[in-house]
């Protein structure tokens, strides 16, 4: 809604998004007799997203747009859980849409950050020695604490007071599930 696309341009950019769900949600893995294939199939979605988002990118043109498009593009399930805090926390005091747009953006700006961190620990993470795979765990532990911390300090002032409480106390579970899921996949208790 933000975007200053002639109506050729936003013809465009929406049937580039319809191209683009439809190879997400084409069945990449079928009835495949070999893992190679598997692999194959998977890697002919992977290059069609690319090349449609390739010619997304260039069909919106600044940077600022691109980086939101980015931002956007595979958030499903945080718009949904976001939709869904707002449906049932906004009460006697509705989330004005542009409120909502800045929450959303700003918490994948967050897991972005934190994405692009456990990019480089993870694998780290996963074959550091008995010695030092603590530390390292820790530091993720404390990256995801920074993830959520942000994140709700930016939602400090777009929110009532009772708002924000429902908020940190529906992250704060989320989060939490979040490590445990992540320490059981690098067998820490």
């Amino acid at each position: 809604s933000r975007l200053g696309l002639s109506g050729q341009s936003q013809s465009q950019l929406q049937s580039l998004l319809e191209q683009r769900e439809q190879i997400l949600n084409a069945s990449s893995v079928g009835y495949y007799s070999s893992q190679k294939e598997i692999e194959e199939a998977v890697n002919r979605q992977q290059q069609g997203l690319a090349e449609v988002d390739r010619q997304i990118a260039q069909l919106l043109g600044s940077p600022e747009d691109r980086k939101t498009y980015d931002l956007l593009k595979d958030s499903a399930y945080e718009q949904y859980q976001m939709n869904n805090f707002f449906d049932q926390a906004q009460g006697e005091s509705p989330i004005p849409t542009e409120k909502r747009e800045a929450l959303l953006i700003s918490k994948l700006e967050q897991k972005q950050e934190f994405m692009r961190y456990m990019d480089s620990a993870g694998s780290g993470i996963q074959n550091a020695s008995v010695e030092e795979k603590p530390f390292l765990i820790e530091k993720a532990h404390e990256a995801l604490h920074d993830y959520k911390d942000n994140f709700l300090s930016s939602a400090r002032g777009n929110l009532t007071a009772d708002q924000y409480d429902a908020l940190r106390e529906r992250e704060q579970k989320q989060f939490d599930e979040m490590w445990e899921s992540l320490k059981a996949g690098w067998g820490s208790q």
